[in-house]
């Protein structure tokens, strides 16, 4: 069905439009063609604006039911994704893309946190009457379970979330210490992933791009060979200038200095890289 977004009125104004197909939990920060949008029964549409003397984007809920738009709380859009998780699961035996599984309840709820971007978070709650289960299986099947990284309505301009965070590196955070300034050289690592993602401040969009990196070597200091150690994965975070400019590509084998942060968001990673050499 074709829903036409000018038509939709809740006090914003502004083409600032997310959209969830509900069915699998894929996302779109850019609506296309923003008159009208091909949409299903129980999918979401997210309207934000930042509004005069306010830092933070002030956000409506609208939920497609019967061919429109209508107007919700978020309490509605959790329940109604709560419901749709709980099909997909049956239907695929894994998460869909987004989502993570936080913890189980005394009273065996399932939580599952959904964050389709960085700045849109919710949580949903699974029962297992919801999904026929026993309540010994529960632990054991959400523990274990497989999610979707990838998000089937991403375009070249949309995130991506491939890369899973870092949440501890012994080694690293070590070697960052040894230099006395939380700086670490990395040598010849070997790009496996690009993630491109996005951060926004008070409604300005900024681009950077997480690389995941295997296979080479960490060291406190760039002139002794003999500090240098191995380490298995490292994630690093490039600005969009650096991956223009050095023109980064999956299978890369690169050499940078930076520093060493935990990040609330991306975890452990290497950041404030200004150069990549790449090894010939």
């Amino acid at each position: 069905m074709k829903i036409d977004i000018t038509e939709i009125e809740d006090g914003l104004e502004g083409n600032w439009w997310h959209y969830i197909k509900s069915s699998d939990f894929s996302f779109q920060t850019r609506i296309p063609q923003l008159n009208s949008l091909e949409a299903n029964e129980d999918d979401i549409l997210i309207h934000k604006q930042i509004l005069e003397g306010e830092s933070f984007p002030t956000k409506r809920f609208h939920l497609i039911m019967d061919g429109e738009a209508f107007q919700v709380e978020g309490n509605e859009i959790r329940e109604t994704l709560a419901r749709k998780l709980a099909i997909f699961i049956q239907q695929n035996k894994k998460l869909p893309f987004g989502c993570t599984y936080k913890k189980i309840q005394k009273n065996n709820t399932v939580i599952i946190q959904y964050n389709p971007n960085g700045f849109d978070s919710f949580q949903l709650k699974i029962k297992p009457e919801d999904m026929e289960l026993e309540d010994s299986d529960i632990e054991k099947l959400f523990s274990s379970m497989e999610t979707e990284k990838v998000n089937a309505l991403a375009t070249s301009e949309d995130a991506t979330f491939t890369i899973d965070p870092i949440t501890e590196d012994p080694l690293l955070e070590q070697v960052s210490m040894e230099s006395g300034k939380s700086k670490v050289f990395v040598v010849e690592g070997k790009i496996i992933a690009i993630d491109l993602r996005k951060s926004y401040f008070q409604g300005n969009e900024t681009i950077f791009y997480l690389l995941q990196l295997e296979g080479g070597k960490i060291a406190p200091d760039n002139k002794k060979n003999t500090l240098q150690r191995d380490f298995s994965l490292i994630n690093a975070k490039c600005s969009e200038n650096a991956m223009k400019k050095f023109e980064l590509q999956t299978g890369n084998k690169v050499s940078f200095n930076g520093k060493v942060k935990m990040d609330k968001k991306l975890k452990l990673l290497v950041q404030n890289i200004r150069k990549f050499d790449k090894a010939t």
